[in-house]
């Protein structure tokens, strides 16, 4: 995607890929600090840079400094603020697991298994669980997402890793009692992956002075909505037309 979004910008336009910013200085021009030692100048800088976004971070982070009271000190007094710690992204309580599962090996145990009608989307649902999976790479493979929520950790800042290689033992063991079909699935999980969801609650602002966020970096949201891409373009286009009209520009 990225690659057809530069081949489109016209060859007269100065592009640098592969920056990482860590913060900006608001400001007309707004300065932005680079993790590579560089900074640059912008009159605009929109904040498209995902749910660990270190552009929603310097805002709140600036915000606070400059609108806020509080009895903490440093960079990060924002993180205890009333108002503006809710731009730390919180763990929804689910745990997804995600792996591939060769379908040679699960139509060798059960030849009529569900899954074998290719195009088929399956969800096994059950109380605080359920698993979807589907038919890929020409029925090859099947993906294999499992979603277990945990709902005393919905709201929570996540202490562990958000993503992390698990044993096949774990997914087995959140899955036990669960129908035939199911458990031989779970047989034929490979190197399969823990993933705490995380979202970005409702901002109280996403765009200060000459700033704005889009995407998951302004509203990460939990990927069962099957929105989270096509609100980031959404986002993009209605900016792009505000920043072209001539009463802007």
């Amino acid at each position: 995607m990225l690659d057809v979004f530069l081949r489109s910008l016209p060859s007269s336009y100065t592009l640098h890929t592969s920056k990482q910013l860590t913060r900006y200085v608001p400001g007309s021009p707004v300065v932005m600090h680079f993790a590579d030692g560089t900074t640059a100048e912008a009159d605009v800088l929109v904040g498209a840079d995902g749910i660990h976004s270190a552009t929603r971070y310097s805002m709140y982070a600036s915000a606070h400094q400059s609108e806020c009271t509080s009895t903490s000190e440093g960079s990060q007094a924002w993180q205890a603020c009333p108002r503006c710690k809710v731009a730390q992204p919180v763990w929804t309580g689910i745990h997804s697991y995600r792996c591939l599962i060769p379908t040679e090996k699960l139509y060798g145990l059960n030849p009529d298994h569900t899954t074998k009608s290719l195009g088929s989307v399956l969800c096994y649902s059950g109380k605080g669980k359920h698993i979807i999976t589907y038919q890929i790479s020409g029925g090859t493979l099947l993906n294999f997402v499992a979603l277990c929520r945990e709902p005393d950790g919905e709201g929570t800042h996540y202490v562990h890793k958000w993503v992390t290689e698990v044993p096949q033992e774990e997914v087995i063991s959140r899955f036990t009692f669960w129908e035939p079909e199911v458990k031989q699935m779970l047989e034929c999980v490979i190197n399969p992956t823990r993933w705490a969801i995380h979202v970005v609650k409702d901002l109280p602002f996403a765009i200060r002075g000459n700033v704005a966020l889009i995407g998951d970096a302004m509203h990460a949201m939990s990927p069962n909505f099957g929105a989270g891409g096509g609100q980031a373009i959404e986002d993009a286009y209605i900016l792009g037309r505000l920043l072209a009209d001539p009463r802007v520009a």
